[in-house]
């Protein structure tokens, strides 16, 4: 999917691959876990059309993320009536806890919000016999697949259908060795063939993988022409999405600002925030207050506020996705804004300076220094987009609460990924007079176009491009609040 014209690879390996066409897909309402199922079932549609293929006797076994792509095949495809996933089932909220997210094909939108965990995909598929393989070893937590494992037992309890449900452990690791091979052979043979004989692998040799090559070049993107990949559909997908986006910005802003709302997960309420005075700092001669603005179930937003001696005539805001601690160490900036009689506000949105995620919890293959936190929220249906608009509207609700701001003109600056929330916050809060952007993501065509890039799941919004793109935002608010530097 990801290689040049040749065929090679731009990324290293797999894994990376479907994480940064998941982030592209998202955005379009779509999965990479949603575009291998549809593979999967043109696959089936193909063999089905074949003499030698009996409908009747299809199963399905696959590894690793292979037996992800079984277990949502056998719960969508009525067709498929086995199925024995290895090296895969455990537990979304274990995995969270421990090891943090996985590969991006294994992420849907919301997921946790629904309240589905992994073992609902196989409870989808009951009565159909479900053969667990496992390693005792596996990263793939062991005691994880046992907690899944007995959700599906008490299912097929309640069904009479325990016979149709068993597990195979196995002490390796990650992987479909040849015991787990020769019991899923077994398994398939006694609900297809009512014979439940040991079966023994007798493969001698093993074909390499460029005699199993389909296509002439051994990759389907360089031997057909009209071939498209995830990335070029994707784009397919935006462009046909426009009349959508039009339909979105002829609505009235009640019922906008409403579907806005619901994409970022935001509620809307008239609460005050709880204001932390934690001490205060001096940078480049000017004396800071150290504050954390608090609001219930929500994140908790450090900031450094500089109070003039007078009553301020503006209350400056400044954002950036380096954090709040180098926008202190801009001494002509900020000695500026004090000889005007601004106060300063410096803040940290989550995700962000003191609410960032430690680099080490961040596995480098997925591209991303806020993977964990970005999928995290996504899984909740909490996008990290949502969470700093959030954020940043506690802030406006902060400035109007403290006696020395309020009723004072609000100019946002911010710089980066964070004027993404800084775009939504705008539209959604008339309070904020001014937003400056600084070297923005002008546009999700940048994040369609360019899927290599990385940092870029914290852009993420599920489903955005059916209703608007970054520049329809900034058309919703319009010329004369909005600049982009």
């Amino acid at each position: 999917q990801l290689t040049d014209k040749d065929g090679k690879a731009l990324t290293r390996g797999s894994t990376t691959e479907h994480t940064l066409l998941n982030l592209s897909s998202n955005l379009l309402g779509t999965s990479a876990a949603a575009y291998e199922l549809f593979d999967n079932i043109r696959g089936l549609d193909y063999l089905l059309s074949r003499p030698e293929v009996d409908a009747d006797k299809i199963g399905c076994t696959g590894n690793s993320g292979g037996a992800m792509q079984a277990i949502y095949f056998a719960a969508f495809d009525e067709r498929v009536k086995i199925v024995a996933p290895c090296s895969y089932l455990a537990s979304r909220a274990y995995t969270f806890a421990t090891t943090g997210a996985a590969d991006g094909c294994a992420q849907i939108p919301a997921e946790g919000l629904a309240q589905l965990e992994m073992s609902d995909y196989l409870i989808a598929t009951a009565p159909k016999p479900i053969l667990v393989l496992a390693g005792r070893y596996d990263f793939i937590a062991y005691n994880a697949t046992l907690d899944s494992y007995s959700d599906l037992q008490r299912v097929y309890k309640s069904l009479n259908a325990e016979e149709k449900l068993a597990i195979f452990t196995v002490d390796d690791g990650h992987g479909i060795s040849k015991p787990k091979r020769e019991r899923v052979v077994q398994w398939f043979r006694k609900w297809f063939y009512n014979d439940d004989k040991k079966i023994e692998e007798q493969v001698k040799e093993v074909e390499n993988d460029v005699e199993l090559f389909a296509a002439k070049t051994g990759k389907v993107s360089t031997s057909y022409a009209n071939e498209v990949n995830i990335s070029q559909q994707n784009i397919n997908l935006f462009n046909a999405q426009k009349p959508s986006r039009s339909a979105f910005a002829k609505k009235p802003q009640t019922e906008k600002t409403k579907i806005i709302r619901q994409l970022l997960s935001l509620t809307k309420d008239d609460l005050l925030v709880d204001i932390e005075n934690v001490g205060e700092v001096i940078a480049n001669g000017i004396n800071f207050n150290k504050v954390i603005i608090r609001k219930e179930n929500e994140i908790p937003v450090p900031a450094l506020v500089f109070y003039p001696m007078q009553k301020p005539t503006k209350v400056i805001i400044w954002l950036s996705d380096n954090g709040k601690a180098n926008l202190a160490d801009s001494a002509v900036l900020m000695q500026k804004y004090k000889q005007q009689g601004y106060a300063i506000v410096l803040a940290d949105l989550p995700g962000i300076g003191e609410t960032a995620d430690k680099i080490s919890e961040n596995d480098p293959k997925y591209f991303d220094d806020s993977y964990r936190n970005a999928i995290l929220g996504l899984h909740i249906g909490k996008p990290l987009v949502g969470l700093q608009t959030s954020a940043l509207l506690n802030l406006i609700t902060f400035i109007n609460q403290d006696k020395k701001l309020a009723n004072t003109p609000i100019e946002v600056n911010a710089i980066g990924i964070s004027g993404i929330a800084s775009l939504h916050a705008t539209f959604l809060d008339n309070k904020i007079d001014k937003l400056n952007l600084f070297s923005p993501l002008k546009s999700y065509q940048e994040v369609l176009n360019k899927p290599l890039v990385k940092n870029r799941y914290v852009t993420v919004i599920p489903n955005v491009l059916s209703y608007y793109d970054l520049p329809d935002i900034i058309n919703l608010i319009g010329d004369k609040r909005v600049s982009i530097q």
